[in-house]
């Protein structure tokens, strides 16, 4: 880490950025040619420094090669070497009703959109354990008067994503949803790999509000569902994407595990089911020792 990292926004940073050299990405399966500047992204990590500075062929050669990478991801990292910080970009997808778009038919889906974790969260007059673990590992052991000041507005952006006012369907919508979940744990994938961990730690940030804001439909969950093996491929134990995406499936147990393909997804993926048990608090077992002692659980989508 380079601790606190370098802004190219002042006129002398600015300077020393168009003066560095042009360094060509080749991105992609399809190839696509960037051109940035070396300055930028040599600042983002010594790894990257090393790469683009340390007489390796990519730094002879002025190219490198990323065909692991899509052209989104890298475009976010551009926009973070350059400015600090990213945003997705707006979905020009219509929104469809395929057969991964539709509820349950068993008539079991509420009609009105179920609340999100945080939703939940900050209604609920309940202390038990499962409260307690949200609140730690979700809103920073913050209270019900303190309320989290999110980093960007998840429900304005589905509205955004989709050109629509009817923020039921965003929610409904996985090819709305999916994107604006996947970016930010592609950039975290990008930004672990070359151990960026300022970006890192936005893109948890990022993902966390997301989880937490997001309602609990049956396309979040079967986007959550797609998305536990590639991280799992992705990262090593101990990873904090690991175990973000292990607390949340741990914080909404009762909305999860409520069919065949969570003890699917557990069998194909032997080291995150490994990651839950891990993940239970103590508090959790005296409770089932000792016996419930809140309402029941809010009932999200199947």
């Amino acid at each position: 880490m380079l601790g606190k990292r370098k802004r190219f926004d002042t006129f002398e940073n600015l300077d020393e950025v168009m003066q560095s050299r042009d360094i060509k990405f080749i991105v992609g399966p399809g190839k696509k040619e960037y051109t940035v500047h070396e300055a930028p992204f040599a600042n983002l990590s010594p790894p990257l420094r090393a790469l683009l500075t340390g007489g390796f062929q990519e730094s002879r050669e002025g190219k490198v090669i990323w065909d692991d990478t899509d052209p989104i991801t890298f475009v976010l990292l551009t926009q973070y070497a350059y400015q600090g910080d990213y945003s997705l970009p707006e979905s020009k997808a219509a929104p469809t009703f395929s057969e991964e778009n539709e509820a349950p038919e068993e008539g079991d889906a509420p009609k009105n959109l179920p609340r999100s974790m945080q939703g939940y969260f900050w209604a609920t007059e309940h202390r038990g354990s499962q409260h307690h673990f949200v609140k730690d590992k979700f809103f920073h052991g913050k209270g019900r008067d303190e309320k989290p000041s999110p980093m960007d507005q998840t429900q304005s952006i589905l509205r955004k994503f989709t050109g629509i006012e009817a923020f039921e369907k965003a929610c409904r919508d996985v090819e709305h949803l999916r994107p604006m979940y996947m970016h930010h744990v592609q950039l975290y994938f990008l930004a672990d790999k070359y151990t960026i961990e300022d970006l890192k730690e936005i893109c948890l940030a990022r993902i966390r509000h997301f989880l937490s804001e997001c309602p609990g439909t049956f396309q979040l969950k079967t986007i959550l569902f797609e998305s536990v093996p590639i991280i799992y491929a992705w990262t090593v134990h101990g990873d904090s994407l690991r175990r973000l995406i292990s607390q949340y499936f741990l914080a909404n147990m009762t909305w999860i595990d409520t069919g065949t393909r969570f003890k699917a997804l557990r069998r194909s993926t032997p080291e995150f089911g490994l990651d839950l048990l891990d993940e239970i608090p103590h508090s959790y077992w005296r409770e089932l020792s000792e016996g419930p002692n809140e309402p029941a659980a809010e009932v999200w989508e199947d």
